[in-house]
């Protein structure tokens, strides 16, 4: 069993020093950001998923006449467009990949002349097929059942212009079959035995997914809610992961602030990461 807490807590945005959540205000830019409503039904067994996500643009935002969006190209496109705004275009582009990685799915997106008004825009789509993990993509021989997808894999459509501000809040509904674990940034709103909702008011740089069949437990510590994700049962392993993590998080908030979020996880990574 390898443990690598701080990469996969870096990942998620629950390390203190980790810098993948970017508190409002905090560079690059400031202001309203971007916001994904997303509805996820993962196949583990068939490595497939099939999303729903509404993205609400800022008032005023972005600023030029054309903006594109790119999205991983192996997902089929079931919808897209601009929600109650028939005076704005939405144009599909699909190029034509030889590698995983090369030739996004493109959405072109075309403003009015006339200003769009104080209302924020919102963009859906609905899209479906295997999804893309670039660890398993370089390395066929990593463990095939652990599922990490972030902003790399393209699972949510993202501004295809690299000067834009990467930030963005989220709220996520993942369905998936009973005995896998998902989590994500933020804030667990709900939980059942095959769904969770995930929800980050936070803005972060990308939203990550991860899934297993995990163990989880959980310890409160102070006003921090302690988990350990493990894929065997470890009762005694964990515990002492959450021990330290309180530690660690005692110990920082001391020479560096008060730890700023609302949970820490540390979270069993299968593959050899770092």
């Amino acid at each position: 069993m390898r443990i690598s807490p701080f990469i996969r807590g870096c990942l998620l945005g629950w390390g203190i020093a980790c810098g993948v959540a970017a508190p409002a205000g905090a560079a690059p830019g400031s202001g309203p950001v971007l916001h994904h409503q997303l509805e996820v039904d993962l196949d583990p067994d068939h490595r497939t998923v099939r999303i729903h996500d509404v993205i609400t643009l800022p008032p005023g935002t972005p600023s030029a006449s054309e903006f594109h969006f790119h999205l991983h190209p192996a997902y089929r496109i079931e919808r897209a467009r601009v929600i109650d705004r028939p005076e704005w275009q939405l144009e599909v582009l699909k190029g034509l990949a030889t590698k995983p990685d090369q030739a996004p799915a493109r959405f072109v997106i075309r403003k009015p002349e006339t200003p769009a008004g104080p209302q924020p825009v919102q963009l859906e789509f609905t899209y479906a097929g295997p999804f893309h993990d670039p660890q398993q993509s370089q390395n066929p021989a990593a463990d095939p059942g652990i599922i990490l997808l972030s902003g790399a894999s393209r699972f949510y459509p993202q501004p295809a212009d690299e000067t834009a501000d990467p930030r963005l809040t989220f709220r996520m509904d993942v369905s998936m079959p009973s005995g896998w674990t998902t989590l994500s940034q933020g804030r667990k709103v709900s939980e059942e035995d095959t769904r969770v909702v995930w929800e980050s008011t936070v803005p972060q740089e990308e939203i990550f997914l991860i899934a297993d069949r995990f163990t989880v437990s959980r310890k409160q510590h102070g006003d921090v809610t302690l988990y350990t994700y493990l894929r065997n049962e470890a009762p005694g392993l964990a515990q002492r992961y959450l021990g330290t993590a309180g530690s660690y998080i005692d110990f920082y908030s001391r020479l560096i602030a008060p730890y700023p979020y609302s949970k820490f996880a540390l979270v069993e990574n299968a593959r050899q990461t770092g």
